[in-house]
């Protein structure tokens, strides 16, 4: 695995986020980030979509030195009652927001 910084990671997620917003017709969009068990990690986005909100991430492995890698590429959706977990890119991410949304 390729550890590489946290901050390194985040910066690339601050800056798809304005592509986010307008290719997915967000209302909002902020970075998401949460220390999860043991050595996980998760980052992803907070987004707001249809008047609600959704906590999109991947998990991430941590090791010693505070440096991330992709434990496994694909993304879970939190929503306000569910989560639904194995979505392989964001396409996927957005077409399940969108279901729940109609």
């Amino acid at each position: 695995m390729d550890y590489i910084s946290v901050e390194t990671i985040l910066n690339d997620f601050k800056e798809s986020l304005s592509v986010l917003i307008k290719q997915y017709n967000l209302a909002e969009a902020s970075i998401y980030e949460e220390e999860g068990e043991g050595d996980t990690y998760y980052i992803g986005y907070t987004v707001l979509k249809g008047g609600k909100t959704y906590h999109i991430h991947m998990p991430f492995e941590k090791n010693d030195e505070d440096h991330l890698a992709l434990a496994k590429p694909e993304w879970t959706i939190q929503a306000e009652n569910a989560e639904y977990k194995g979505f392989e890119s964001l396409d996927e991410v957005f077409d399940k927001i969108n279901e729940i949304n109609e």
